[in-house]
This record gives structure tokens, sequence and C-alpha cells, in this order.
């Protein structure tokens, strides 16, 4: 699915910088950048499949570039859209926190699948869930993608959109994201730990059947 998205992103691409020059911003922001590799963020939307879905309101949009070959992939997506049920629904997303090391990006969402009737004006609170996914800055490949549960229970609203560290909070050892712990080990790679650990495995193996 990935793999369209250079084409798509450019399109995209097209019509935020638009908004954001209103926005009074001046386009993508550099994130990160290597020796064969540059990872920007934008204020905007992925339209893949127009068929399927239709982009009812923006969000955030990473993207990461080989820079040898000129590729680029989304790595997240976020806003809002209509999704073609016979009982009309809406998925809604918001990036919520990212924290870089050396060679990683862990990024917190908040996403909700099946919204109907009428897109939300903000994300419900009581449904949806909060995730961790963690990608290489590399290969801008997914290392591994968890559900977080918030361990004083789900935030009353969805926390505001932010490329900042937002819902991330730095520790001695890694970082937290809503009681949820992980570990940053000496060669920059994150590490689950407690409950979350397990589920980061399983999430593993299934992608490694595929």
């Amino acid at each position: 699915m990935r793999r369209f998205a250079f084409a798509l992103l450019a399109f995209a691409a097209a019509l935020c910088f638009g908004a954001d020059r209103e926005a009074g911003n001046d386009g993508p922001s550099l994130l990160a950048v290597g020796k064969a590799y540059s990872i920007h963020a934008f204020n905007g939307a992925v339209q893949e499949d127009s068929w399927r879905s239709r982009v009812v309101r923006p969000g955030i949009v990473v993207f990461h570039t080989n820079t040898r070959t000129g590729q680029s992939t989304w790595m997240v997506r976020t806003g809002t859209y209509e999704i073609p049920t016979r009982r009309i629904s809406y998925s809604v997303s918001r990036l919520l926190g990212l924290l870089q090391t050396d060679s990683h990006i862990a990024v917190a969402t908040y996403s909700a699948g099946r919204v109907f009737d009428q897109p939300p004006r903000v994300p419900p609170p009581e449904i949806g869930s909060y995730r961790l996914a963690v990608f290489e800055k590399e290969s801008g490949k997914k290392q591994f993608e968890i559900e977080i549960v918030p361990a004083l229970g789900r935030p009353e609203e969805v926390p505001d959109e932010t490329v900042e560290l937002g819902v991330i909070e730095r520790t001695s050892d890694g970082f937290a994201v809503l009681g949820a712990t992980f570990l940053i080990l000496n060669d920059g790679s994150i590490k689950p730990q407690g409950a979350q650990q397990p589920a980061a495995n399983a999430r593993r193996e299934a992608a490694a059947e595929k």
C-alpha cells in the first residue's frame, strides 16, 4: 500500500502547502536527515484510494524519503476520512507525540475506525485506541506497533495533535506514553517494557509470517 505513496504525497503536498502558507507556515518541516534519507512532516492528507475513502479533514503526514533513489513513503498519516460503507462512517486519527533517537522515531497516535453518520468535530474520547509505533530512520520501516492501555484510565479528551513530545514523557532510561514504559537501548533502538513487551513480540511474529 505505501509503495504508491510517492505520487500521492506530491498531490497532497501541493494541496497542503497552500494551507500552510495561509497559516503562516513555510510548508513541510524537516524532522531528521541522514546520509541516505530525510524525514519530513506537513499539515495535509494522503488520498490513496479515492473510490474507497474521502478526506474530510486533513491531519499530519510524516513521510520518509530515500535520498539515493528519490522514493518517498508515508510513515504516519492522520485526519478524518469518510468510509463508503452502507451506513456512512468515518475514521479519525491524531498524532499525539513524536520522539527521536539517533536511529529510530517513535510516534504516539489515537485512532477510531468506525464513527457513524457524520464526521466528529473532535475525536470521540470514549472509543478508539492509543498506539505507539516505532520506525527505523534509515529505511523508514516500522519496527513494531502496539496498543497502549492508559495506566490511569483513558483521557477525558483526546490530546491535541503535535509533532513535539506531546503525550510522550522522557524517563531516565527511555520514555513513557500514558503510563506505558519503553526502554531506549545503547544502539538507539526502542524496546517495550512490562506488559507491553509480549504484545510487541506478537506483532513482530505476525508481521514475519506475512
